[in-house]
């Protein structure tokens, strides 16, 4: 799958970049130092998906999704001076519509 980050995720590991949410409605900006990391990101990267009985096992998940992860999920990387996050997708919560 091509992407812009330049990595290939592999097995039904997706890459995530966060979703700032430093801003309220109202326009308020809040201190980083207040808040916790975003729980949700946009899909940038996808693997082929896991192994299920020597067949693979399609990916639910593709590019461009807004999702909801839980808040300890995966692993924290730094690419082309960009931050992502590596999850395995059944630690996605949720597809945002």
């Amino acid at each position: 799958m091509n992407n812009d980050v330049g990595i290939r995720p592999l097995f039904d590991r997706v890459v995530i970049k966060r979703i700032d949410e430093r801003t309220t409605e109202g326009g308020i900006v809040i201190p980083e130092t207040v808040t916790d990391k975003s729980q949700r990101g946009i899909v940038v990267a996808v693997g082929p998906g896991k192994t299920v009985d020597g067949k693979i096992q399609k990916m639910s998940l593709k590019c461009n999704d807004h999702v909801i992860f839980g808040k300890y999920s995966g692993t924290d990387i730094t690419i082309k001076g960009k931050d992502y996050l590596i999850i395995k997708e059944d630690e996605v919560i949720a597809i945002i519509d």
